[in-house]
């Protein structure tokens, strides 16, 4: 253990393995630099002495693996400013980091590998930010996230930036090479009173071949801002897939979904794809806002599809787009407290095909009245949605009739009830319970089997029974710990 020292430890041009060090009251816990550095089941707190602390401060581009480490208190948990390193990191806790729990800044020249930042089965609670990525030079940078939780928790009194609520994962890309993917999986974002995700992609490379991000299978629960930000969508390809947005009250910003481009360079053909995602019982100005693509701004693979949309209440529509390109079909539309389920603003002379999806009625007359177009402001363009589905109820024959666990809302389609889940909503899910916090397995609807050392429902409060929790004296921040 080191206690209380200011520089805590420093590594420069090494390669070490680290396990169960324990860094207490350290201004830099950890300084790397130029080294390859593995860390398992550490320990970094950081000291209200020391106005601006670190747990993990970054030099040189260095390659770091940290696997079940806790870094709980500090100003920011991992910082590097300048340079680009490899960050591999799973299976740890961030608590209570009052700037960033890791803020990457990576504005120098030298690097030779891409800027790497892996995160894999990772809890972030009460840090003032999760995530956050600037790049402002022009190298690769792969940036992934696979079942993380990221939650509100509890942000210390102590700090300094109460101004900026606490959020998810936030990545500028100002400048970028030849390859910059980013990818979020399977996380868990819930109870943030700021965004859950904000990404800006507002570069010119000319080089698109490999830029994509691809955002798939994330829930997003009660979080009070936009939930999901992407601004300068035609600088890269774009897949956001199968995710989950449950219950957010947005209070500021537009909509649970905010997607938003320029002319990048005058670039043109880039793949958007909005497809089979579920928004449940979400509020704001809208549930979905596409604006500012121009027309032939991105491909003909553009697509909004087979997304379903019941019990939101937004204040103007469900859906608004400026953007006639953008293709809509197969989506269940069923928001009877909203106004509007789609309203367009592109110009007078253009037409946005949005034909098959069911709108929550069945006539024609119906559904006009459902759809806010040039028929109700002739300065704006019109909303082809003839033919239309006009039953919600399809056949689901070829999937068991969703197995008695859910409806078939269009063909060949189940919606699964709560807890349950598969094309044929056979399976077991436990969404409600936060997919077991990615400590656990599922053996039932929202029934965790949590690993050693997790409490139920969820899996992500820690047990200390065998250390008699805590004697009563401390708090269990992870499993006997």
């Amino acid at each position: 253990m080191i206690n209380g020292s200011e520089d805590g430890l420093i590594l420069a041009s090494v390669e070490a393995e680290y396990n169960a060090v324990s860094i207490h009251g350290s201004q830099h816990g950890v300084t790397v630099t130029n080294s390859t550095v593995t860390f398992s089941d550490c320990v970094f707190i950081g000291s209200p002495m020391y106005m601006t602390r670190t747990g993990i401060h970054l030099g040189s581009p260095s390659t770091v693996v940290l696997t079940r480490c806790l870094i709980v208190g500090s100003s920011y948990g991992i910082v590097s400013y300048f340079r680009e390193h490899s960050l591999n990191i799973s299976d740890c806790s961030f608590f209570n980091n009052t700037i960033s729990a890791i803020h990457l800044d990576h504005s120098g020249t030298d690097a030779l590998t891409p800027a790497t930042l892996l995160l894999h089965r990772n809890l972030f609670s009460g840090n003032t930010r999760a995530v956050h990525v600037v790049q402002s030079v022009a190298t690769d940078i792969l940036v992934e996230a696979i079942n993380n939780t990221i939650e509100f928790g509890s942000v210390s009194e102590e700090s300094d930036h109460v101004s900026v609520p606490v959020s998810g994962i936030d990545i500028n890309l100002e400048d970028v090479g030849s390859r910059a993917r980013l990818t979020l999986q399977k996380n868990t974002f819930r109870n943030l009173p700021y965004r859950a995700v904000s990404i800006s992609r507002c570069h010119d490379s000319p080089l698109l071949s490999n830029h994509s991000t691809a955002i798939t299978e994330n829930n997003f629960t009660r979080i009070s801002q936009t939930a999901v930000v992407l601004r300068c969508m035609d600088s890269a390809a774009t897949l956001i897939q199968g995710n989950t947005f449950l219950q957010n009250v947005v209070n500021v910003g537009s909509s649970c979904l905010n997607l938003s481009s320029r002319a990048v360079g005058g670039r043109s053909s880039i793949q958007l794809r909005i497809n089979r995602n579920e928004f449940r019982e979400n509020s704001g100005t809208y549930v979905g806002n596409i604006v500012g693509l121009p027309p032939g701004g991105v491909s003909s693979l553009s697509e909004f599809v087979s997304n379903t949309l019941v019990d939101n209440f937004a204040r103007d529509s469900t859906i608004y787009s400026n953007y006639s390109d953008l293709s809509m079909h197969l989506n269940t539309f069923s928001n009877q407290r909203t106004r509007f389920e789609l309203q367009v603003g592109f110009p007078t002379d253009q037409v946005v095909n949005c034909t098959f999806n069911w709108w929550g009625v069945s006539t024609e007359a119906g559904i006009a009245t459902r759809i806010f177009d040039h028929s109700d402001m002739a300065s704006v363009g019109s909303v082809l949605y003839v033919p239309f589905l006009n039953s919600s109820q399809f056949s689901c024959a070829e999937l068991s009739d969703c197995s008695g666990h859910g409806s078939c809302v269009y063909q060949d389609t189940c919606l699964c009830d709560a807890g349950w889940s598969g094309l044929d909503c056979s399976a077991y899910s436990c969404v409600d319970v936060y997919d077991c916090s990615s400590r656990g397995q599922c053996i039932g609807p929202n029934l965790c089997q949590c690993d050693s050392g997790w409490l139920q429902p969820d899996c992500s409060t820690a047990s200390c029974v065998i250390q008699r929790n805590c004697s009563n004296r401390g708090v269990c921040s992870l499993p006997n710990v």
